[in-house]
């Protein structure tokens, strides 16, 4: 369980004491995506070592986020888009999905684009380059390697006529 004390939190997991200064330096954003992205306090063996992948510029915030976001861990909560795109805008953006943004991201799966492509959307913003800014890390890029989300506007021509004529969606391949 967490004690907090002095701005720190403190936590035992498999008997290891981890000491996160929460809010804080490259520690402080490891802990948010254990704590924000999986629900849970980091692991010892996986914390230390995304904080030194981060230390050492082997990934970026981008790349760490990416990590948490297509974990095993996370990929079997079976997220509905919907409740994948607010995960994205909490950790992302430290807020609540705004309704404009949130039906754009829901109406992009919709019509095919891949969850990558919409990761892609909120690691490319302003708002996650100021948010690792804050942090003292590199916030990195991603582009989705899903074939689907090359051309978007294909994706969604082919998707409308999955919809129309087989009225199913497109299969992903």
């Amino acid at each position: 369980s967490d004690t907090k004390y002095n701005g720190t939190y403190a936590y035992s997991k498999t008997n290891r004491l981890v000491r996160v200064v929460f809010g804080e330096g490259v520690e402080g954003f490891v802990y948010r995506l254990y704590d924000m992205a999986l629900g849970r306090n980091p692991d010892s063996l996986g914390y230390a070592n995304w904080v030194s992948q981060l230390k050492a510029r082997t990934i970026s915030g981008a790349g760490a986020a990416y990590g948490f976001f297509f974990s095993p861990e996370l990929q079997t909560r079976n997220l509905t888009d919907q409740a994948f795109v607010t995960l994205l805008y909490s950790v992302f953006f430290d807020r609540k999905p705004d309704d404009g943004g949130l039906k754009t991201w829901l109406s992009a799966m919709e019509t095919g684009a891949s969850r990558k492509y919409v990761f892609a959307g909120f690691a490319n913003s302003q708002e996650w380059k100021n948010l690792c800014a804050g942090y003292g890390i590199e916030s990195g890029a991603y582009t989705s390697d899903e074939a689907r989300d090359q051309n978007i506007k294909v994706t969604a021509f082919v998707q409308r006529l999955y919809t129309l004529c087989l009225n199913r969606k497109a299969d992903v391949v």
